[in-house]
């Protein structure tokens, strides 16, 4: 510590200059708490087609990425969007990231930016498969209307001809 270090000034800096930075203040003058805690958001519904279902259970905006033990940018949060997968068509089939996409409420799709996408085996009766998640980085702050798309291909398209599903939720 060097000699003119002031304990009532300080602040513990917690992360990299590139990324989003918690602040703890040592002492009382030590500035505002930035503590970036996780945010749980009362996201559910169902994004229904002939063969699939995919039920939203939750969402979190987070400043890190607790499966990469990394931190998004400074002005960027991490939306994760958690579902479970009923399936039923028959035999063994996959969801994939290029499936999802996110209209932010300035109306740009956003590419997904992580997930976890089990095999979704299926039957005639449905075959659920829960704890699933999808990832999209969102500029701060995130208040507004999104519209969470899943395009599937042609893996889960039945009789009705129907070729996408989606969901509008809302960030206050």
């Amino acid at each position: 510590v060097e000699p003119d270090f002031n304990l009532e000034a300080a602040q513990l800096l917690v992360g990299r200059p590139d990324q989003k930075q918690a602040i703890v203040p040592l002492g009382p003058q030590g500035g505002e708490l930035v503590a970036l805690p996780p945010v749980d958001l009362a996201v559910t519904g169902i994004m229904a087609m002939e063969l699939v279902d995919l039920e939203i259970t939750g969402a979190s905006l987070r400043s890190d990425v607790l499966v990469n033990f990394d931190q998004v940018a400074p002005g960027e949060l991490a939306l994760t969007i958690e579902f479970d997968a009923t399936s039923r068509k028959g035999g063994n089939w996959s969801l994939f990231p290029d499936n999802f996409a996110l209209v932010d409420p300035a109306g740009t799709a956003r590419s997904i930016d992580g997930s976890q996408l089990h095999n979704l085996p299926g039957s005639e009766e449905g075959a659920l498969t829960p704890n699933h998640y999808v990832r999209f980085i969102v500029d701060e702050p995130p208040t507004g209307e999104y519209l969470l798309r899943f395009t599937p291909g042609g893996a889960f398209v039945g009789e009705d001809g129907v070729t996408e599903a989606s969901l509008t939720f809302s960030i206050n």
